[in-house]
């Protein structure tokens, strides 16, 4: 699913969710812009322009791709100042279309930053490099452009910044595969209000260093870590901070690429005024601090139920905890794993026994404010000739389960594109054993 549609999808859930009939009339464009030639600032791999109308406008009143293009190249070469963060002159740019245009109802741009990319030995395919950054600038009015009903007009505008940033050298605690930190400004700052990556990666560096046991769980130094930053930069509204761990790697055969391993555990912290910067959206109101960890789990020994190609469990904590309250990826395995032998029959549907354990370990863990339980089928994978590596089988089933006490507009499910930045730059594989 793009991001671009993510904001459709959740309007149409909270719709449901309170019960309310909703009538949509909008249409919506997304296409690829340019920077001007010769510009000196920021480069982008990806930069996106979305744009919402009203249904049943004039043919002339919807703007071409080109004319687009050239009011958006035009307005960042008049911006006096390419050395700025790229925050500000993409959220200029911006907000000079919606002005130009006030048949636009909504509008956004989304840049991203990637990596260098690698060309596989002996061809001339290149894999794009991983993703180091995002910017996305939201201008506009929901209720125009979606459809929402009066009591859920909300005006929005808002720049949020994903940047992918490291621990410190010699750090003894987890080890992520990647750690992004996500910032939410408010539009029309001045240009040195927006934080630089490099700034941003100091100051996470210098919070991680000086907290005393690296050996703690993961959720107390990045909660932290996360508080500290919002504390000293008040500009910023709300923000995120997500790892994720991967399981050893793969080098395919032949080559010099290796291929990331299997997502095994990730931890997301969240604070902030979601409504100063998102502008109260689908009733979310007030502030957020919450811990998200979610990790791998498995199935018992010998339990031969449902085959699941991947399980997780997920679960979620206030902040400012003891170190101790966040409780172990192998004691919450542990936990599962005992809760179905004791209290499940293989013959269960696996809505069953998903949702029984998920309880049982919400009522043992009392700090716990909610958790999920997910798990995936996949088909048949196919072995790629004269190698050991297996790309995995179309996806045919998933069960979820969902327990907590979490606003219906906001949910787990609001959280999944504030929390995720990862990009996958080439299908996921396994090797065979």
């Amino acid at each position: 699913m793009s991001r671009r549609i993510i904001p459709i999808v959740l309007a149409l859930s909270c719709g449901l969710l309170q019960a309310q009939n909703q009538t949509i009339s909008s249409v919506t464009s997304s296409y690829t812009v340019t920077l001007p030639a010769g510009f000196t600032g920021a480069t982008f791999s990806s930069l996106s322009l979305g744009v919402s109308y009203p249904a049943g406008l004039p043919t002339s009143s919807y703007i071409t791709v080109q004319r687009l293009n050239a009011d958006f190249q035009g307005f960042i070469s008049a911006y006096p100042n390419p050395a700025d963060a790229p925050e500000a002159y993409l959220s200029i740019a911006l907000q000079q279309i919606m002005n130009k245009y006030p048949q636009i109802t909504y509008g956004s741009l989304l840049a991203t930053m990637s990596g260098p990319g690698t060309t596989v030995p002996g061809t001339t395919v290149t894999i794009p490099g991983s993703v180091t950054g995002t910017i996305t600038v939201a201008i506009g009015n929901y209720s125009g452009s979606l459809g929402l009903p009066s009591s859920q007009a909300v005006a929005v505008s808002y720049i949020a910044s994903t940047h992918v940033i490291t621990l410190p050298s010699g750090f003894t605690g987890t080890a992520f595969s990647t750690l992004s930190l996500g910032t939410f400004y408010p539009t029309g700052l001045s240009a040195g209000s927006y934080i630089t990556t490099n700034q941003l990666n100091s100051d996470f560096q210098k919070s991680i260093s000086a907290y005393p046991t690296p050996t703690d769980p993961p959720e107390a130094y990045l909660s932290v870590a996360l508080q500290q930053i919002l504390n000293k930069y008040s500009q910023i509204q709300f923000g995120t901070l997500s790892g994720s761990i991967n399981g050893p790697g793969m080098t395919l055969p032949g080559t010099t690429i290796t291929v990331p391993g299997p997502l095994i555990g990730g931890v997301a912290v969240i604070i902030g005024t979601p409504s100063a910067a998102l502008g109260s959206l689908y009733g979310l109101t007030g502030n957020v601090s919450i811990v998200s960890s979610t990790w791998t789990v498995t199935l018992p020994a010998a339990f031969t139920s449902t085959a699941f190609s991947q399980l997780s469990l997920g679960v979620t904590y206030p902040t400012g905890l003891n170190p101790s309250s966040y409780v172990l990826a192998t004691q919450l395995n542990s936990d599962f794993q005992g809760f179905i032998t004791a209290n499940s029959s293989p013959s269960d549907a696996p809505e069953a026994f998903l949702s029984s354990s998920l309880q049982q370990i919400l009522n043992k863990y009392s700090q716990m404010t909610g958790g999920t339980t997910t798990g995936e089928i996949t088909g048949p994978g196919t072995t790629v000739p004269g190698t050991t590596v297996t790309i995995p089988g179309p996806l045919i089933g998933t069960v979820e389960v969902i327990i907590g006490t979490y606003n219906p507009g906001f949910g787990l499910t609001f959280l999944a594109p504030l929390i995720s930045a990862r990009s996958t730059a080439m299908p996921r594989l396994v090797a065979t054993h």
